[in-house]
Formats: structure tokens, C-alpha cells, sequence
């Protein structure tokens, strides 16, 4: 394992063979989002994506918290401008993690509120802990959901749920989360970020065309039949014609692991 320091230590990228863990570290403040933390989330998470050596990411806090949301000091005394650049900033987080060229995977333990919680939601996929809590937080300050959580929590939970959790705020434990479909997996009270890893691993381990499609259609969701299958003729069959296809049919008949070689 290696570490490297970015963004003046708010993010430590901290290296697992094959998979990155981004480590939020702000402890002192719950790992709220200030300009700084966001830009070098920003930075590490393109760095990595420029990075051979690393197929997967998760994405985690430290100390009691995974993210407390926005950082409400840097939200006071601003002027129209100041608030208009503000939300044009904090927009480039959630596109990044979304349009991110390799799955990155949430691990949460302790509070995950307001722009945390759309953060987590829209990682490919979320892991939490027993004891994390979900927390809506913005109707207690006089905001609305951010960071195109009233779109990647409703992907997960759905429409009406997501109206209800939004409007009437309040907590979700790990365990109401997982039964919404917020959180997909589970995990003990410290194993979050252990089971994230293992997950980022198996997705590893999956055939890069396979992996790149699936995140790719799944980015917006085909909304019919028809979009479904338009898709898999633009996109099938180049797979097809991979390599890796042969690979992948040579591994299975062969009982042994395929050695992928799209990158």
C-alpha cells in the first residue's frame, strides 16, 4: 500500500494494489465540503482515472463521519454572484463521480448528510455501516436538496420516496437505508470501508468492455425497450470482436481466471 497527499491532506489517496480509497480529512468538521476538499477530490479522482494502474475507487471519510454535507461558515454573507458561482462549483463534484471512467464505490460509516448523502448516492455503488446515518439536513438550514441528490437518491429509493425524505427531512438508520435501496450493501458497524474495497475488487476483476457498458447505460437509465436494444447494437458488437470475449470463453471452459486484456 502507498499514500499520497493532495489538497493540502483534505483528501488522502491511499492505495490497495489495484483499487485507490479517496479519504476525506476533515475529522474536525465531520468532513464537511469546503472549496478546498472539493477541488481535490476533483483532482485525485481524475488523477486516478489517468492512472493504468488502478481500476476501481472508493470513496470514504474519517473519523466519525463520512460527509457532513456543505460547510455552512462558507455559506454566510454571500452576494448574488458569490451564491451563483458557489452552486456552479459544487456542481462539478457529482458530474465527476458520475461520469468518473472507472466505478467508484461509497463507504459509509457514521453521518452522511445533506450534499454527503448525495455524494454517496451517486457512487455506483454504497456500502455503509450499521451505525451510519442518512441525513437529509437541508430543509433544517432552509435549502433544498444539492449536488443532484433529488436525482441520485431517487434513482435508488424512487420518486415518492424520495419526495417524502425531502420534504418531510429527518434520519434514516442503515438499516431503514438498505431496505429503500439507498444502501446496497450492509456491512458491520467498521467493516464499511473493508466491504467497499472487496466490492471495488470484484468489479476489478469484471472485463473492463463489460464494465465501461453497463456503467455507461445505467448513467441514464433506458426508458424503454427500445432504448434498451438501440443501445446494445451500438455497443455490442464491438464486444463481440473483443479480445476479451475470446479470453473470457477460453476462462470458462478452462476453469481458471480470465486475463483481461482491454484496459
Amino acid at each position: 500500500m502507498t499514500h499520497t497527499d493532495t489538497g493540502r491532506a483534505h483528501v488522502r489517496v491511499e492505495r490497495f494494489c489495484r483499487i485507490a480509497v479517496l479519504r476525506m480529512t476533515r475529522p474536525e468538521t465531520r468532513n464537511s465540503l469546503d472549496a478546498a476538499m472539493r477541488e481535490a477530490l476533483l483532482q485525485a479522482i481524475g488523477a486516478l482515472n489517468d492512472d493504468p494502474a488502478i481500476d476501481a475507487m472508493v470513496l470514504a471519510g474519517s473519523g466519525r463521519a463520512f460527509c457532513a454535507g456543505g460547510d455552512l461558515n462558507t455559506m454566510m454573507r454571500m452576494t448574488p454572484e458569490q451564491a451563483e458561482g458557489r452552486i456552479r462549483a459544487a456542481h462539478a463534484l457529482p458530474r465527476c463521480i458520475h461520469n468518473s471512467a472507472k466505478p467508484i464505490v461509497a463507504a459509509v460509516e457514521g453521518a452522511c448528510a445533506g450534499a454527503g448523502l448525495g455524494l454517496a448516492a451517486v457512487c455506483d455503488l454504497l456500502v455503509a455501516g450499521t451505525a451510519a446515518r442518512f441525513v437529509t439536513a437541508f430543509e433544517k438550514v432552509g435549502l433544498m436538496p444539492d449536488v443532484g441528490a433529488a436525482w441520485s437518491v431517487t434513482a435508488r429509493i424512487g420518486p415518492q420516496a424520495a419526495r417524502r425524505l425531502f420534504l418531510l427531512g429527518g434520519t434514516l438508520d442503515a438499516s431503514k437505508a438498505h431496505e429503500m435501496g439507498l444502501v446496497d450493501t450492509l456491512a458491520p458497524e467498521g467493516r464499511a470501508e473493508a466491504e467497499a474495497v472487496d466490492l471495488a475488487e470484484r468489479l476489478a476483476r469484471t472485463a473492463p468492455g463489460t464494465r465501461r457498458c453497463v456503467r455507461e447505460i445505467f448513467r441514464e437509465p433506458p426508458a424503454s425497450l427500445e432504448d434498451a436494444l438501440r443501445f446494445e447494437a451500438a455497443h455490442q458488437p464491438t464486444l463481440y470482436l473483443s479480445a476479451d470475449l475470446h479470453e473470457g470463453i477460453a476462462a470458462f471452459r478452462e476453469k481458471r481466471d480470465p486475463v483481461w486484456r482491454d484496459a
